[in-house]
């Protein structure tokens, strides 16, 4: 199982035209229990520098929403959510966060319909989700 770096085009008031969406196989673990779904994201790539021998997410890559269920790109007010370890963060003025993160898997953690992490208020807007793992399957 590859791991990749889940990330959206910037979409703004100066360009509103959305990238168009690709749909991936992928291992999603919801509340422990991990199962194989279909899942459509946006600019789906693996993008991983090396870093003092240890695969790193380039600090220029940033992670956006994989639309899984309930969990849709489309929520996002703001553009850009970065990995930072295993929490996300962003800036205030939701521009894209530089953060180079050493991580085997991008995990965003949801509940009560909030990031579990100081996000600006009113820059996301995300669906009741719990953990969501995203893992490319070769093959």
């Amino acid at each position: 199982i590859t791991t990749i770096l889940v990330y959206s085009q910037a979409r703004g008031s100066d360009n509103d035209q959305k990238p168009t969406p690709k749909s991936y196989i992928v291992n999603v673990q919801v509340d422990g229990t991990e199962t194989v779904k279909e899942v459509n994201v946006y600019d789906l790539e693996a993008k991983f520098v090396e870093k003092e021998g240890k695969q790193s997410i380039a600090a220029s890559e940033i992670i956006a929403a994989a639309q899984l269920d309930g969990y849709a790109a489309d929520k996002y007010t703001c553009d850009y959510v970065a990995a930072d370890g295993f929490k996300a963060s962003a800036k205030s003025d939701c521009n894209p966060p530089r953060v180079c993160s050493e991580a085997e898997s991008i995990v965003l953690v949801v509940e009560d319909k909030k990031l579990s992490t100081d996000l600006p208020a009113g820059c996301l807007k995300i669906k009741d989700f719990k953990t969501i793992i995203v893992k490319k399957i070769d093959g």
